[in-house]
């Protein structure tokens, strides 16, 4: 049995060694250019100041319909950090001082706002009873603020099709 091996480095300097067996001569190594891991941006998560637990989750629990993927505190009487979601939205709650300042506006696109608007009047939330606005940019917004001051504006593209 043969064996023969060739070695080589391409300009990035990166050596390889390439070994065939029952060969009859060494076979040339080929290099190919190095391709870099594309780059690709995903959505932004947005982290909301919240104070008080009991509060952020009747408002995006019971009131928004969010579900929780998870909860984190380093200790039992540490501040709690979370994570809510509700279809392909996803928000970051931290009631630690310094991750967010109470006041963040943050806009949701939404596909069915009249619904959803419907559906959140129905649950008569003592603290909001939102409605929807056009905007002159072309989309219907309904704002709703949190129990901490923050907006959150449900949004949808009007359609722009002109009707003859």
């Amino acid at each position: 049995m043969t064996t023969f091996c060739s070695e080589a480095s391409n300009a990035g300097g990166l050596e390889a060694a390439i070994c065939i067996e029952n060969a009859l001569a060494p076979i040339p190594l080929i290099f190919t250019k190095q391709t870099e891991h594309p780059m690709k941006f995903d959505r932004p998560i947005p982290i909301l100041r919240s104070f008080d637990e009991r509060k952020a989750k009747e408002f995006y629990v019971e009131f928004l319909g969010f579900i929780i993927d998870w909860e984190h505190r380093f200790d039992e009487n540490s501040p709690l950090y979370m994570q809510l979601s509700k279809d392909q939205c996803v928000i970051h709650l931290s009631e630690h001082y310094g991750d967010s300042s109470p006041g963040a506006s943050l806009r949701v696109n939404i596909l069915g706002l009249e619904r959803y608007q419907k559906e959140l009047i129905k649950k008569e939330y003592r603290n909001a009873r939102p409605g929807i606005e056009p905007m002159p940019w072309g989309t219907r917004d309904m704002v709703i603020a949190d129990p901490f001051g923050n907006r959150l504006i449900f949004t949808e593209e009007q359609s722009t099709k002109v009707h003859a």
